[in-house]
């Protein structure tokens, strides 16, 4: 009995001793290699631009909505995928009333043309020119409701105020801009 007790307290020792050795181990190696990498992730972060500090706008794709909230998993403000967090993916938008809920189509390209074609024709020049005449878009804009857009979409979102960090926000635009 005593012996199998022995055998027992060795084979424990052992396992904590492994476990423990490795977790220190595994911890002391990440520190290490986090380190040696920490400055030519600093170089290669100078290839992209900052990050805005402000912003009242952003974009990406519809995860769910509940009621008057959308919930959007948005894009990042970077392209710098070396960028430290504190940006939050998923962001929840209240549509209200106010909010203005659009959907863009892309006309017909030959149409488009024309358009372009005519506005060349007959746009005033010079910088003496008082007359303006809007420029043809390549979209028309159609206002749709809510319950329009469906989860999967691609939408952009307005507010009245600095969203950066917000994770929830009052919409004041909401258009989607998926493809049809």
């Amino acid at each position: 009995m005593k012996k199998i007790s022995v055998v027992l307290s060795v084979v424990v020792a052992l396992v904590l001793g492994l476990a423990g050795g490795y977790f220190w181990g595994y911890a002391r190696g990440g520190a290490a290699v986090t380190t040696s990498y920490a400055p030519k992730i600093a170089a290669l972060a100078t290839f992209f631009p900052p990050a805005p500090s402000s912003t009242l706008s952003l974009s990406g794709q519809v995860e769910s909505i509940n009621g008057s909230i959308v919930t959007i998993n948005a894009r990042p403000f970077t392209r710098n995928p070396f960028a430290a967090g504190g940006f939050l993916v998923s962001r929840e938008a209240t549509v209200t009333s106010a909010t203005k809920i659009t959907k863009q189509a892309q006309i017909d390209p030959t149409v488009f043309r024309q358009e372009i074609q005519a506005y060349n024709m007959t746009r005033p020049s010079g910088p003496s020119s008082t007359t303006a005449i809007a420029l043809p878009t390549p979209f028309t804009e159609t206002n749709i409701s809510l319950s329009d857009i469906k989860v999967g979409d691609m939408i952009a979102v307005t507010a009245s105020s600095n969203i950066m960090s917000a994770a929830s926000f009052t919409a004041t635009t909401v258009q989607d801009e998926t493809q049809l």
